[in-house]
């Protein structure tokens, strides 16, 4: 066995050797050279003989070690033994991007052209001083994303696990671009250029690390892992005609068009009916998100005319004199509702939206009707109409 053939070691947990046995733990120390190397390479040159007779002697090998390296906690220095790790500095890799698409397995975000979504949610459970490498990459033939196109990294866990990106070239080394181990439980950043990425075949990989130590290091700790390409709005929605009712007819024909603004969006779609448009957009943020909707309708034939049962009948509208926005609950149940004669809207997505994954929302034009038979007055009421409906994702 050697270090080549056991490239995954330093990522599974100490508690993977020390607990295995047999050719596991043999394996895992073969794994585990970049470790005895890294200490040397940094200055503490007697801490990997210190370790080998602790453990030798019967000593936890963990408490071995950081009775060896003291200038600074285990903790902190072993996320940068991970970040000189992935980098290479260690030992250089041959092919990085290529290595750490394989030590992730399904654990990577895949971007090729077709694909439904343009992020990834992962489940992460690490037991003591291991790492979880998850790298983001473009298939070849995917389209250039807009130059503002940026990626975005959400993690919502245990706050004592860090985070650190990488920016991974086919055949360099990687460079990390990004880092957070502040004790927070939820760790939310973004990183610029994803056209950079594409066009250089540049691989995106972001480690979750849990350099806790405590015995027997094989409790768990975990959390949620979002990745993906995002982009800032506004995104204006497309122009589409719509249907209203009013006392059975079909009454009035509004057209309709509108925005969807947010810092951060993913896989903005619409579906345009007759009844109403259907919008759907995945919108990143740290803890709440802020969204603007907005959505104005025009009525350009005021009237519709009819004979029927030698009578004149006539419907007559004003015109849209108010929108409604109803934030529908999980039951069905109304949650909010806002009014607005221009038609834009302020809505947060907070816990709730959070829990569930999404919010669902449902835009009303509000026009006065007027409904006459042969010139009388039969009724007069304020007629709503859903002319847009928006299902808003959380990452």
């Amino acid at each position: 066995g050697t270090y080549l053939e056991n490239l995954e070691a330093p990522f599974l947990g100490v508690g993977h050797g020390m607990h295995g046995g047999g050719e596991t733990a043999m394996n895992h120390g073969y794994g585990m050279a970049p470790l005895a190397k890294y200490l040397v390479d940094t200055g503490r040159t007697g801490a990997p003989l210190a370790v080998y007779e602790a453990t030798w002697g019967g000593s936890d090998p963990v408490q071995a070690l950081e009775s060896a390296v003291t200038d600074y906690p285990l903790r902190i220095w072993y996320d940068d033994f991970f970040r000189q790790l992935v980098e290479g500095k260690i030992y250089p890799y041959e092919n990085p991007a290529q290595t750490f698409v394989g030590l992730a397995g399904p654990a990577r975000t895949r971007l090729e052209p077709g694909s439904s979504m343009s992020w990834s949610r992962f489940e992460v459970k690490l037991p003591d001083l291991a790492a979880a490498p998850h790298p983001l990459f473009f298939t070849t033939d995917y389209p250039d994303p807009p130059a503002d196109a940026f990626f975005v990294i959400r993690f919502e866990g245990d706050p004592w696990l860090g985070i650190q990106c990488f920016r991974v070239p086919p055949d360099e080394q990687a460079v990390r671009v990004a880092s957070a181990f502040e004790p927070n439980e939820i760790k939310y950043g973004t990183i610029p250029n994803a056209l950079h990425y594409k066009t250089n075949r540049h691989q995106l990989l972001t480690l979750v690390s849990n350099t806790n130590a405590t015995a027997p290091y094989t409790n768990e700790r975990g959390g949620v892992l979002s990745v993906g390409l995002a982009r800032p709005g506004p995104f204006p929605l497309e122009t589409n005609t719509i249907s209203g009712h009013a006392f059975g007819r079909a009454f009035p024909t509004m057209t309709g068009t509108g925005t969807l603004s947010a810092d951060a969006v993913s896989d903005l779609s619409e579906t345009a009916g007759a009844s109403f448009t259907t919008v759907q957009a995945s919108v990143w943020g740290r803890e709440t998100v802020d969204v603007t909707l907005a959505y104005q309708a025009t009525i350009s034939e005021l009237s519709d005319s009819w004979e029927s049962g030698g009578s004149h009948h006539n419907l007559t509208t004003t015109g849209v004199s108010d929108y409604k926005l109803v934030q529908v609950g999980e039951s069905g149940a109304i949650v909010q509702t806002q009014t607005d004669s221009s038609g834009s809207f302020n809505v947060t997505l907070g816990p709730e939206e959070r829990e569930r994954g999404f919010g669902f929302y449902q835009l009303y034009a509000v026009y006065p009707v007027t409904y006459t038979v042969d010139g009388s007055v039969l009724a007069s009421l304020d007629q709503e109409w859903t002319v847009a409906i928006f299902a808003i994702f959380l990452p």
